[in-house]
């Protein structure tokens, strides 16, 4: 009964224990803009982000529209054309192929 009670109290303990995360500094670039990770999908939509590297939105945009002319990365819509998927930050962004 004892045993029990402190292997619940001891998982108890560590379970409430969370790493130390340190929030995340926001950085700007030489314009002021936010830069945030920038990461692009391929165009099956499996597997993981690839970074591309810690941009400005507009940036980003335009990294992964130059991503869009390759293969590995290019999807079709079914009325808009071609575009490619990434994320800046957390948030999803497009990125047309032009």
């Amino acid at each position: 009964m004892k045993l029990t009670l402190t292997l619940l109290v001891l998982i108890n303990i560590f379970a409430s224990c969370k790493g130390d995360e340190k929030p995340r500094v926001p950085t700007f670039d030489s314009y002021g803009n936010e830069t945030k990770p920038c990461s692009i999908r391929d165009a099956k939509g499996h597997g993981p982000y690839i970074e591309l590297g810690v941009f400005s939105k507009r940036v980003c945009r335009s990294k992964i529209s130059e991503k869009c002319t390759e293969v590995k990365f290019k999807q079709k819509h079914k009325r808009k054309g071609y575009f490619a998927r990434g994320k800046f930050g957390d948030k999803i962004l497009i990125g047309t192929c032009d």
